[in-house]
Parts: structure tokens; sequence; C-alpha cells
């Protein structure tokens, strides 16, 4: 008779919590089994935190300044503008949805 080994199971689960629970998160995620091994890490992102916050108010400026599409004259000047405008705030939406990822 052979004997099979069976394979190594490993599962990674990542977790991002706030700073101010993350003892409690910890602990109630230790309560869900038998703990064999955990590694804790973190990661500082409060510079891209700072770099996206000020990409978002410059682009939501560049947003209202092009908001005079009503003093546009030419069909040519509308179209610009409303190119422009979408690729502004399409820019706005990727920053906010990085914002929230982090």
């Amino acid at each position: 008779m052979r004997k099979t080994m069976q394979p190594f199971l490993r599962t990674v689960l990542t977790f991002k919590v706030l700073p101010e629970v993350f003892d409690e998160a910890l602990a109630r995620l230790g309560e869900l089994g038998d703990v064999e091994s955990q590694q804790v890490s973190t990661d500082d992102v409060t510079d891209i935190v700072v770099d996206l916050e000020s990409r978002t108010i410059t682009s939501e400026a560049s947003v209202e300044r092009l908001t005079f599409l009503e003093n546009a004259v030419s069909l040519a000047d509308v179209a610009g503008l409303e190119a422009q405008l979408l690729i502004r705030e399409t820019d706005l939406e990727r920053l906010g949805g990085q914002l929230r990822t982090i």
C-alpha cells in the first residue's frame, strides 16, 4: 500500500481596516477558527492620499472652469468644450476611485 501525501493548503486573506479598529478586527478574525500562523504588515499611504486629494481639488477646479459652455458660440466650440469636460470628469472619477480604494 502506497501512502499519498496530502497537498499543503494555504489561503491568504487581505483585510484593510482603520487603525482604530485594528486590534478588535484581528481578535474577531482569530475567533473564527484556529490561527496557525499570522503575518501583519502595514503600508503608510499618507503621501498617496495627500497627492490624490490635491489632484482631485485641481481636477474639480478644472471642471468648474469648463462650465462656461453656455458662452460657446460655434458648434465646434461646444464640441471641443464637451470633449475636454468629458476627459476632465473621467479623470476626476478615476481619482475618486483611487482614493476610495486606499
